[in-house]
């Protein structure tokens, strides 16, 4: 799937380097949550893909990517959502998530801000 620009639900792979503290760190997968409209100017707003981070899935801030039909596999963590340059980090869109998932993401991540 090649895109230049990405698109709400889009899952991209790329290079999160560097991350400071504690955020997701490093070649990963991440979700987009912003739209194509705004995105066109070369940001977006994501959240990182994970198999660990056992403190998001504890308190309620991971979405299971499991048993979705994605094959991309494991957690959305809604507590390290990032701006990001997808050029500079290189991404590439591999896939689309479910609606479910991205609804289910949205709502924890305005729940963390409202």
């Amino acid at each position: 799937m090649k895109r230049d620009v990405p698109d709400r639900g889009d899952i991209l792979r790329l290079d999160l380097d560097p991350a400071p503290g504690k955020e997701q760190q490093g070649q990963c997968y991440v979700l987009v949550l912003t739209l194509s409209a705004f995105n066109r100017f070369g940001l977006a707003l994501v959240a990182p893909i994970t198999q660990g981070d056992q403190f998001a899935r504890g308190n309620g801030f991971a979405v299971s990517m499991m048993a979705t039909g994605s094959k991309i596999q494991g957690v959305v963590l809604c507590n390290q959502v990032r701006m990001l340059d997808f050029k500079q980090a290189s991404a590439k869109v591999v896939e689309g998530a479910q609606e479910i998932i991205i609804d289910d993401v949205l709502a924890r991540v305005r729940a963390l801000v409202d």
